[in-house]
């Protein structure tokens, strides 16, 4: 669906993509909050395109998507590695820190060389920590695993979110308290949250939808 989000707005673009310089564009979307669409527990699917070359920042220093309690404590941050070794960041509040995520190896894929990329988070039904699908370019990219949360391991993501009724959401920053911070510092296109897991084939659909857009 498609929420109100205003704040300081990144500069539009024509080709269809925001730019943010990295010190204080966002968008928020905190009506997303909200029972009709996220509860603790259900599936959901964040799926969006992005294009960065910000290699010299923490590991969560480029926020891409974030979603954090009424009072800022962290729910979900999802972002670029903000440095050169490859993958991407993700850490919810049931989960440690995660880096590396679809990293790949031989070649390691990078989130952060100024190309376009389409990546996608999809998370089945359950509470408890729940296997999630992560997608790079309208493929696949995680292993199927069964192992246990928080292992270090890269090529699964084990996600259990505490998304609340009354809380916050934004696009290209994350929330440290009352304070809005890791800007994210790039383009960003277009961006899709769903209270369903898609499937691998919608997935792939949304990648065709724009690859030709955004030069793949």
């Amino acid at each position: 669906g498609h929420f109100p989000a205003t704040t300081n707005i990144p500069t539009w673009n024509t080709g269809g993509y925001f730019t943010s310089d990295g010190s204080d564009d966002y968008l928020r979307m905190d009506q997303i909050h909200n029972s009709k669409y996220l509860t603790p527990g259900c599936a959901w699917t964040i799926d969006g395109w992005f294009k960065t070359n910000i290699t010299n920042a923490n590991p969560h220093g480029n926020i891409f998507i974030s979603f954090h309690t009424y009072s800022g404590g962290n729910i979900l941050r999802w972002s670029a590695m903000g440095n050169t070794s490859g993958g991407m960041f993700y850490d919810d509040d049931k989960g440690g820190d995660t880096d590396g995520i679809a990293g790949g190896s031989n070649p390691v894929y990078q989130y952060n060389n100024n190309t376009w990329v389409h990546v996608t988070l999809a998370r089945p039904q359950g509470l408890g920590f729940q296997e999630t699908l992560v997608y790079r370019n309208g493929t696949q990219v995680s292993a199927a695993c069964s192992g246990e949360p928080g292992a270090g391991r890269t090529d699964v993501l084990m996600t259990d979110p505490t998304f609340e009724s009354r809380g916050l959401a934004s696009i290209g920053q994350e929330w440290d308290g009352a304070n809005a911070s890791d800007f994210f510092n790039g383009s960003i296109g277009p961006v899709s949250i769903y209270n369903k897991q898609l499937s691998a084939s919608e997935v792939l659909d949304n990648h065709n939808a724009y690859k030709t857009r955004f030069g793949l």
